[in-house]
């Protein structure tokens, strides 16, 4: 099997921990149309600085919301601690315009860091590079030197707050870069910076083009993900992507473990966004959906948590594979009633199979690289992932030709098949 590029120790949390919750909050939470309300909708300015002054999330929990995630099975979180409008969740000296100053007079995120780590959670956190406030973020480093600068420095100053004050933060998610390159905002030295502040920590790859092609990768939606390194993937709990504004639906409890799963399987993390209520209340909806998902992976962790990808491309139609070391598992992701199920291009011997939620064996059977398992319940439950552990003699192996398209196993074993059809079967 193909093998990520050796893991930092400092990071192997990050490599095992497989579902964690991108919190993404501040007064556009007042609008309920996402984070991007002010540039999206180009509101006006200072109506929107006005009521960002007022916001006051008087619910604000963040031990419930910690709570909460670990109910759920998450392992980290990131939050926002400066969305692109400009505003600051925590005590800082660079600017008045954050919460410390204005209405909730609180260090929203230092509340954060302490509910999330007493928790046994790890703790991130999010900093837009983007102000949008300022006319020289849009003009650029060439049309407006001297601003460009100031928002430069500002953000090394904010950053050195935020990972000075709070203990340990171990993940740094810079974002929304703009259309500039690294070397405009100085990434290099930012870098630095965090490394020296926090030795420990693990930072994204989007800050622009350049150098620093970050310690894990952010992919989209649907693209294929890095075999040889380390990835998240950003999915929403709602059914169109808009990171929960007000009216969108939500997606199933079966949704968001196919998700976890399809993460999992591709040996990434998956990160929820969620964007809490104005009031800092969780919405109910993510909450009760969450908690079904929490309690599917106090029963089926063993094939989330810690496991890596089973790297083929053989077409399985009913699941996704993970594996943990000597033990492969398939996440059933819809169930025909068939009670049999094959593998192909399987090398190792196998020991024995169970349903995982059941502990119930399964018939094995094993010719070559094809293993067949039979027994299987007609009345398996389809609607939440049953999950199947696959035991083996040792740590599992495919063949190579599983990992190429439209491979066929050196044993000819495909051609034979065909052959045995008859020449012209079927035309």
């Amino acid at each position: 099997m193909n093998e990520k590029t050796p893991v930092p120790p400092v990071w192997r949390w990050f490599d095992e921990s497989r579902f964690g919750l991108f919190i993404q909050w501040g007064p556009a939470s007042v609008y309920g149309r996402g984070m991007q309300a002010l540039r999206r909708e180009h509101m006006d300015q200072q109506a929107y600085a006005r009521a960002a002054c007022r916001w006051n999330p008087k619910k604000y929990d963040p031990e419930a919301w910690a709570a909460a995630a670990r109910e759920a099975g998450l392992r980290f979180s990131v939050l926002t601690a400066r969305n692109p409008d400009g505003y600051c969740l925590w005590q800082t000296a660079t600017t008045h315009y954050a919460a410390g100053a204005q209405t909730p007079k609180r260090d929203l995120f230092g509340d954060y860091v302490k509910a999330f780590r007493d928790a046994g959670l790890r703790v991130g956190v999010a900093y837009s590079l983007a102000d949008w406030r300022l006319p020289a973020f849009w003009r650029g480093p060439a049309g407006d030197p001297a601003g460009w600068q100031a928002i430069r420095a500002c953000a090394r100053d904010q950053l050195r707050e935020l990972l000075t004050n709070y203990g340990p933060i171990d993940l740094l998610w810079l974002d929304d870069a703009g259309p500039y390159a690294q070397e405009d905002w100085g990434i290099a030295g930012i870098v630095a910076l965090a490394r020296q502040l926090q030795p420990a920590i693990i930072i994204n790859n989007r800050c622009g083009p350049g150098a620093f092609t970050g310690d894990f990768t952010v992919i989209d939606p649907g693209d294929r993900p890095p075999v040889s390194s380390l990835w998240a993937s950003v999915q929403t709990p709602t059914a169109h992507h808009q990171a929960c504004a007000c009216g969108e639906p939500w997606c199933a409890s079966d949704v968001l473990v196919d998700h976890l799963v399809t993460a999992a399987s591709g040996g990434g993390n998956l990160l929820l966004a969620l964007n809490p209520r104005s009031s800092g209340v969780l919405p109910l909806s993510f909450l009760l959906r969450m908690s079904v998902v929490g309690k599917w992976l106090k029963t089926n962790g063993e094939a989330i948590y810690g496991a890596g990808a089973v790297v083929t491309r053989d077409y399985l139609p009913y699941g996704r594979l993970t594996r943990r070391g000597r033990n492969v598992y398939v996440a059933i992701r819809f169930w025909d009633r068939n009670q049999r199920l094959i593998l192909n291009g399987f090398m190792t011997p196998v020991r024995r199979a169970v349903v995982v939620s059941t502990g119930q064996a399964l018939e094995v059977r094993q010719e070559d690289d094809v293993v067949e398992l039979t027994g299987l319940p007609r009345a398996l439950r389809t609607w939440l992932c049953p999950v199947i552990r696959i035991e083996c003699d040792t740590e599992p192996e495919v063949c190579d030709w599983t990992q190429k398209t439209g491979g066929e196993p050196p044993t000819g074993r495909l051609t034979q098949w065909a052959a045995a059809g008859g020449a012209g079967s079927g035309a």
